[in-house]
């Protein structure tokens, strides 16, 4: 009995091990099809008629330079301070991606800490990385207050749905065709 019980221990250690070291599909591989847009909301903004589009930033030089104006988040989420390096940036924040608003198609929010969990599934937080409208000929606004949220976006045959738990959810439609 002692015999088979260290065996199913042993077996049981072992799955445990491969299906956490199971690595799903690579972000580069799935990222075109989360951006794009618009994503209608079902409440928050859409209740105005409101959309969002999601963006890919030029590079990862950019996002960090996102990423680098709001201090508050790299020291509550990343445990970084103002002094971090762009790599210790990448491995706690990238990948990332724009959130972006339709008056003027300015960027708004980060979405940040982007994991791969299929190949139709992403997890990320956004919500604390937002910024105002850009004023003053400024390509992008200015730092204002949000809260974290984790968010997962899957794409599904007639649509790509972004769900800000306990928030909010919006959806890209796909055309017909």
């Amino acid at each position: 009995m002692a015999s088979v019980c260290l065996w199913l221990l042993v077996w049981i250690s072992t799955m445990a091990q491969a299906a956490g070291t199971s690595a799903g599909p690579s972000w580069e591989s799935v990222k075109h099809k989360f951006i794009g847009g618009p994503y209608q909301g079902s409440g928050g903004m859409a209740l105005h008629g409101g959309s969002v589009g999601v963006e890919d930033f030029a590079n990862e030089k950019e996002a960090i330079k996102a990423i680098r104006l709001f201090p508050g988040v790299m020291r509550s989420f990343g445990g970084l301070g103002q002094d971090a390096t762009d790599e210790q940036i990448k491995q706690k924040f990238l990948p990332a991606l724009k959130v972006m608003l339709p008056h003027g198609g300015y960027f708004h929010d980060v979405l940040y800490n982007i994991s791969t969990t299929d190949k139709n599934t992403i997890t990320m937080t956004t919500g604390d990385m937002q910024l105002t409208a850009p004023r003053g000929g400024s390509p992008w606004g200015v730092p204002k207050a949000g809260s974290p949220v984790t968010t997962t976006m899957r794409v599904l045959p007639d649509k790509v749905e972004m769900d800000l738990h306990g928030v909010e959810s919006w959806a890209w439609l796909k055309p017909r065709g």
